[in-house]
């Protein structure tokens, strides 16, 4: 047997003696057994056109193609959807909404059966230990949070370095765009026994009215892109600027690199996988008056498999696909989805008019190695310094800018920079014990030194779990878009991130100019200032 299929049978007999202990009564005792579903985690992110956002909690049971949504009741059951990690989730099943088909179960309980910890990761590792254990989120070893004594600045030797492991060095890539197989021969008569056009529910009203869009035959049946024009905005020539290779090329300072186009043993952009306007796909029902996504991909999946394999090929040589859909396909209204599942594949659904944005690539592919949204306040993609926030076109950007790259605390979980951490033994309390703090630039390569602060208030109990970052940023690199507004300034983000693999949501607190008033942190105490500027590195006041 291979370990794929003992790793299979393992998780079968998990979830049979689960359910058999599930299942047991006392004799005499007659009590209606709440739903149950079983099976392994998934997450689905999903970023609608109009700016908002959902993460998606789900189960895949054991032997079935289809998916169930969990809806949790304790929102700390979030920390369990580990992807891979096989849960018992009891509560009540729902009937979906609308004309979605996925299932649905209100969850009372959520048990972890197997698999990966909770996706929260360490919760308290800042102290005085040297270094901490971080999951590395794939099933492997653990990756170890390396700190060492911090001797970079000629004024001042605090704190110590932190630093975590590259998360990906390399990225193999396959896109497969999709159209529907509606013409005729000729290319250009509309098939008869397709479905010319047609309308889709979309949500019910305050009103209790149902909302319909129309869709239409040829909408479907037309190329989003070239192929010619997607290649491009994947590894160049791109007219717009920036490429998806070349993001995550300067944002990463060459550390991730994006597979080169290779017929064999690199990333590849196929030819257009058409799908029928009716019938099957390896018994796949196509319908296009619903938004049956998932389905689409899996028969586009089935059909690009046997391209590759004609050619050599297989979908399990790719670990990262997109798949972009047709324009604009019945009630999808949402701009992008992506997978993050126990294999390590993404599935990136974009749509047309974001199909030559290489934002829109790394901004989904940035869910797939751990990240979650960046955000201010109430708006989850309110951080208009980070490829996690502000989502264009539908999100928008306050500056104006649209390509950038990662926010501090992002880029330092994704192993691209390393921070200067401070915590109550480096910090110590009155205003006369400051400590300066100089980080070069974050948006260009720093030669080794630091480029962001990392502090750990943990001299008080109620903010010791807390995360606060800081950065300096300039127009050049990944950032040579970032807004006008944005660059030459010190960022403030907060956001709990101890780890490589937690999905956590950060939070763009502040700007800070030089020579400006010092940002406050209330709760601890913590102020941060912008006191110099030498070059391109930035010199920060710290106390407490």
């Amino acid at each position: 047997m291979t370990s794929k299929g003992a790793r299979h049978a393992v998780i079968a007999l998990l979830l049979l003696l689960a359910a058999a202990a599930a299942t047991a009564r006392p004799v005499g005792e007659d009590i209606e057994a709440p739903d149950a579903v079983e099976g392994t985690a998934l997450l689905r992110f999903v970023d609608w056109i109009d700016g908002r956002a959902a993460t998606l909690y789900m189960v895949q049971e054991p032997g079935s193609p289809d998916l169930v949504q969990v809806e949790l009741d304790d929102p700390s059951d979030a920390d369990k959807f580990v992807p891979g990690a096989v849960l018992r989730v009891t509560g009540k099943r729902k009937e979906p909404p609308g004309q979605q088909k996925r299932k649905r179960i209100k969850a009372d309980n959520v048990q972890v059966l197997a698999g990966s910890r909770s996706r929260g990761g360490p919760k308290n590792t800042d102290g005085e230990d040297s270094g901490e254990a971080a999951d590395s989120g794939s099933g492997g070893e653990p990756m170890l949070l390396t700190s060492k004594p911090l001797a970079t600045a000629a004024t001042v030797t605090v704190g110590t370095v932190q630093q975590l492991p590259v998360k990906l060095a390399q990225m193999k890539l396959l896109v497969v765009p999709i159209k529907v197989n509606a013409y005729l021969a000729d290319g250009s008569t509309l098939n008869t026994a397709c479905p010319r056009s047609g309308q889709v529910y979309l949500y019910t009203d305050d009103a209790g009215r149902d909302v319909y869009s129309p869709w239409t035959l040829e909408g479907l049946a037309t190329e989003t892109v070239s192929r010619t024009k997607l290649r491009g905005a994947f590894f160049g020539p791109n007219t717009n600027g920036e490429t998806v290779a070349s993001m995550f090329a300067d944002c990463s300072y060459q550390q991730t690199r994006l597979a080169a186009e290779a017929a064999l043993g690199g990333s590849k952009v196929m030819n257009y996988v058409a799908l029928p306007c009716k019938g099957y796909v390896n018994g796949i029902a196509m319908q296009w008056s619903v938004c049956d996504s998932d389905a689409w991909v899996a028969a586009a999946s089935y059909l690009a498999q046997q391209q590759l394999a004609a050619q050599g090929d297989s979908l399990a040589n790719y670990p990262f696909k997109v798949f972009l859909l047709p324009n604009r396909p019945a009630d999808c209204v949402w701009g992008a989805v992506a997978w993050a599942n126990s294999d390590q594949s993404v599935h990136v659904q974009a749509l047309g008019d974001v199909a030559l944005a290489p934002f829109v690539y790394l901004h989904e592919l940035g869910h797939t190695l751990n990240l979650e949204h960046a955000g201010k306040g109430d708006n989850v993609y309110g951080d208009d310094t980070a490829m996690m926030g502000g989502f264009p076109p539908g999100g928008g950007l306050s500056n104006g800018g649209t390509d950038r790259c990662h926010n501090a605390p992002h880029s330092w979980q994704l192993g691209w920079t390393d921070a200067v951490m401070l915590n109550k033994d480096s910090l110590r309390a009155g205003a006369n014990r400051a400590v300066d703090i100089y980080l070069p630039t974050q948006s260009a390569p720093s030669g080794g030194t630091p480029q962001v602060l990392r502090v750990v208030p943990n001299w008080l109990a109620s903010t010791s779990s807390l995360r606060i970052w800081a950065s300096y940023r300039t127009r050049e690199g990944g950032d040579d878009d970032m807004g006008t507004t944005l660059t030459g300034k010190v960022h403030i983000y907060t956001g709990s991130i101890n780890a490589a693999n937690q999905w956590v949501v950060t939070n763009w607190e502040t700007s800070l100019t030089l020579n400006g008033p010092a940002w406050v942190h209330a709760p601890s105490g913590l102020q941060i200032q912008f006191v110099g500027l030498s070059g391109k590195t930035a010199r920060l006041r710290v106390r407490r």
